[in-house]
């Protein structure tokens, strides 16, 4: 049980660790990613990450 801990943890920090990348990208390159169709604002974008 504990190695299947220590396994869902590490790759839960690295999902955490791409999000936190994208946010900084966000924070100097605000245009970057998609309008969100749903809202048609042109302030409103979105970035993928992997499957989520």
């Amino acid at each position: 049980m504990t190695i299947i801990l220590r396994i869902h943890q590490k790759y839960a920090e690295r999902i955490i660790d791409k999000i936190i990348l994208k946010v900084d990208l966000l924070i100097t390159n605000p245009k970057i990613g998609r309008k969100v169709p749903e809202f048609d604002k042109e302030f409103l974008r979105e970035l993928i990450e992997g499957n989520y």
